[in-house]
């Protein structure tokens, strides 16, 4: 056991993306480790946990995190999950490397510190280039999905995608083996880029790869056009810059495109309800974006109604509902008005408080969400002035 234990010592390797964001400063999200030279039997005798279906992977009995025997792949069907994979202690580093995807990817370090990088890597880096590392990156569709989330990541630092990489990218997409793309791989990939600090990219190449209406093809009922999609790249570009999380930026992104096709209300609709079905998203937020695209116009034109009026409206869209839905609304709603110039900021900032406001009265007063108690809350506002004081304010601020 003990030699066994040294051996294993001797022949792992860091891989993938943790050397990548080493060798560029930038934080180490996940570390992943293969080892050469073992098989199943081997790793379950020193303690690790097998949790890989498809490959062996395990998970380290001290540290958690994940071991990879090395492999190779075989492509014998369409999809992402047509590979046939052979595990043996005699496939080598370089091998399993080189069934990676990009060469700034295809990198090992040993436990010395030393980089094995057999496919220039390094130098790819240095060169800010993301590179393909062999023509057999054309046998997996997810790979156009991997290299227009890493540009996501990348762009601030100067990386862009090399000319060749991307011609590979338009000949997987036009085979079409990205319909043999699940919902769960395809969501698992934008969740991570609408992380980024480019999501925009990320759609912008699959659209420039002739890939995206592939990947989204409940899109093509919502973008119709140029002018549509000058939107949507818009949409894209101003949800950057707001820290909410992919589930909520999604949202943003569905709802700012239903309200361009309102026109087209209850196809829109539908579209958007079974992309939110297909891709996974919360039930509560999308039972919230239900009741706010069904009241959207009312929403549009809040600046001209009085706080009387906002309170039944937020009755309708059931944001006091839980504290969920709350966060959710102020999220969604506020982005469109801020980036939308729909209402001054200072109107914002005060409907914001009253906002706040009424869901306090509802905690303290411990008020169920019913239409007869929106009566008293009237009320109560009517009467103290302290609440006076913001709404008076809300009805001057509005009209600046």
């Amino acid at each position: 056991m003990i030699k066994k234990l040294k051996f294993l010592n001797k022949n792992i390797y860091l891989v993938g993306g943790a050397v990548r964001d080493k060798l560029l400063y930038l934080p180490i999200k996940e570390k992943d480790w293969v080892v050469i030279g073992f098989n199943i039997k081997d790793m379950l005798k020193l303690g690790f946990k097998k949790v890989g279906k498809n490959f062996p992977v395990f998970i380290h009995p001290k540290t958690k995190e994940e071991y990879a025997l090395a492999r190779k792949d075989i492509k014998y069907k369409y999809g992402y999950c047509g590979f046939k994979f052979i595990f043996s202690p005699n496939v080598t580093l370089k091998e399993d490397l080189f069934r990676r995807d990009i060469t700034i990817n295809a990198m090992a370090q040993d436990k010395n510190g030393n980089i094995i990088d057999p496919y220039n890597g390094i130098n790819d880096i240095k060169k800010k280039v993301i590179r393909h590392v062999s023509n057999s990156f054309v046998e997996d569709p997810l790979r156009v999905l991997r290299v227009s989330r890493i540009f996501s990541y990348l762009f601030y630092l100067g990386f862009k995608i090399d000319y060749k990489t991307i011609e590979i990218m338009k000949k997987i997409s036009y085979s079409n083996e990205l319909l043999y793309l699940s919902s769960e791989r395809i969501w698992k990939e934008t969740y991570k880029a609408l992380k980024t600090n480019n999501p925009e990219l990320y759609f912008y190449i699959l659209y420039k790869t002739k890939s995206f209406f592939k990947v989204f093809p409940d899109f093509k009922y919502i973008i119709l056009n140029n002018s549509d999609l000058k939107i949507f790249f818009k949409i894209l570009r101003n949800i950057k810059k707001i820290p909410y999380c992919p589930y909520i930026k999604f949202s943003i992104i569905l709802y700012e495109l239903y309200k361009k096709k309102n026109k087209l209300k209850l196809k829109v609709h539908n579209i958007i309800y079974n992309l939110f079905k297909k891709f996974g998203i919360k039930k509560e937020i999308r039972d919230l974006l239900y009741n706010i695209i069904n009241n959207i116009n009312d929403i549009l034109l809040i600046k001209h109604k009085d706080y009387n009026d906002v309170l039944t409206l937020f009755y309708k869209i059931k944001i006091f509902n839980n504290i969920n839905n709350y966060i959710i609304f102020k999220k969604i709603c506020f982005f469109d008005f801020i980036s939308n110039n729909l209402i001054s900021k200072k109107y914002f900032i005060n409907l914001n408080i009253y906002i706040d406001i009424l869901y306090n009265i509802f905690v303290n007063k411990g008020f169920f969400y019913k239409k007869k108690n929106i009566f008293i809350i009237k009320k109560i506002i009517n009467n103290k002035s302290k609440y006076n004081f913001f709404i008076t304010k809300i009805l001057l601020d509005k009209k600046k």
